[in-house]
């Protein structure tokens, strides 16, 4: 069933949103890499790590990353960071973490 706000099936209760706490209990329960500094990440919704020769950074695509939004800061800040000598290869993922 598609509507006017997108992909609604009739056998679910879509009516309204739960007002924002469905992100409260993973903020809660799991831990993620933090950046130190003026560019911090925020927790759970964008971070980055380095494994190896491997720099993954995830990125929130439920909050504003325009140009000038404190995620779109921290993404310049993180790319600029990264030793691509120690760390070529460079990822980059958008989507909720997976709990």
């Amino acid at each position: 069933v598609s509507t006017d706000d997108g992909f609604r099936p009739s056998w679910g209760n879509f009516a309204t949103d739960s007002g924002g706490e469905c992100g409260v209990p993973i903020t809660k329960r799991f831990l993620m890499p933090q950046t130190q500094g003026n560019y911090s990440s925020n927790g759970v919704f964008w971070y980055s790590y380095s494994y190896g020769m491997v720099h993954t950074i995830m990125i929130s695509s439920e909050h504003d990353i325009s140009r000038g939004s404190p995620q779109s800061k921290w993404l310049q800040h993180d790319l600029r960071s990264v030793n691509r000598t120690l760390t070529p290869w460079v990822i980059l993922e958008s989507h909720r973490p997976m709990y």
